[in-house]
């Protein structure tokens, strides 16, 4: 049994594909009316913008829609300001730190992070970062 709120990633990841084989049609209709009035094919750069956009939007929402991914890094510096603490880690990625996560706001300059990442339904960014495990060093 599917929850809502998967059924709603299904849906707007179909939203996504149809936006995005609409842009790759956009793309081929100004492709052939550009190219049919002129001999020029020059000026069908624009659409082939169109249909590379299309295409990518189309297999970012089948491929990567909704994916989690899980990593691993080390804290390299710690952040703490009016949204709460927000944890660098070593390969660049800055994980907010959610108030009902003790372990993460208690982390430290090199305890090693446990991290997941969660792609928008569009598959395009990443729409959420969470700490899921912290380690503690000696002494801590």
């Amino acid at each position: 049994m599917q929850t809502r709120s998967s059924s709603r990633e299904e849906v707007m990841m179909i939203l996504y594909l149809c936006l995005g084989i609409i842009v790759i049609g956009i793309g081929f209709v100004t492709i052939f009316f550009v190219v049919k009035e002129e001999e020029n094919v020059f000026r069908a750069i624009p659409g082939g913008v169109f249909v590379a956009l299309g295409i990518a939007m189309a297999m970012a929402s089948m491929t990567l829609s909704g994916r989690i991914t899980e990593r691993t890094s080390v804290v390299v510096s710690t952040t703490t300001d009016a949204n709460g603490v927000m944890l660098t880690l070593a390969d660049g990625t800055k994980v907010p730190c959610q108030p009902e996560q003790y372990s993460c706001q208690a982390a430290r300059v090199g305890n090693l992070v446990m991290y997941e990442t969660r792609r928008h339904e569009s598959g395009l960014w990443i729409s959420e970062t969470r700490v899921n495990f912290v380690t503690r060093g000696p002494g801590q």
